[in-house]
């Protein structure tokens, strides 16, 4: 059982805690996938992960924290390379669905949250963590959802502009396709 009561000291003083944009990334249906495509599914998801890690992270200074059968998850030092990578990864996973019959395609959701998160070699930790994934279940097939604090943003520097600020709002952006819905949630 965990002990719940509050410390006056954090029980783990050698975490180290930083402010990362985390991106989840999760395989919509995969248990049916799975179940019916098992080695076709892994098979693409592997080689797909590898490509990920191979191009798209080195590219906008991401690390992969770690890859689940059906996701991943991924830091970044900032939003907008969080988000150009996660605009290049729902592309990749698309291209990778040309030919492949609609019953075995797979499709991903993102989410992606900025908030200070406590980092070890093979996780992340906190309830930004949290949040990501529970933003993931929010999305649609090639949906990427972002939570920030600020007003809706069309831009790289009207997201630096806005974690600069730091106003008392969150917007949630969902993008499909080429639209874009926010939603303002007032924090009070």
């Amino acid at each position: 059982m965990i002990d719940a009561s509050p410390m006056h000291e954090p029980a783990w003083p050698d975490l180290n805690r930083v402010r990362r944009a985390i991106v989840v990334v999760d395989v919509v249906e995969s248990v049916r996938l799975m179940r019916e495509h098992e080695d076709l599914v892994i098979d693409r998801w592997r080689r797909f992960v590898a490509e990920v890690n191979a191009k798209v992270l080195p590219q906008q200074g991401g690390r992969m924290v770690k890859s689940l059968g059906d996701g991943m998850l991924l830091e970044f030092s900032a939003l907008p390379q969080a988000l150009a990578a996660a605009v290049d990864i729902q592309q990749r996973a698309a291209t990778h669905n040309i030919g492949v019959a609609a019953d075995a395609q797979v499709w991903l959701r993102a989410a992606i949250h900025c908030a200070e998160v406590a980092v070890e070699s093979f996780d992340l930790l906190g309830v930004g963590v949290n949040l990501a994934a529970r933003l993931a279940t929010l999305a649609r097939p090639g949906d990427i959802v972002l939570s920030l604090n600020g007003k809706p943003i069309d831009s790289a520097e009207q997201i630096r502009s806005a974690l600069d600020k730091k106003p008392r709002q969150v917007a949630l952006l969902i993008q499909r396709d080429e639209q874009r819905i926010f939603v303002p949630i007032e924090l009070g």
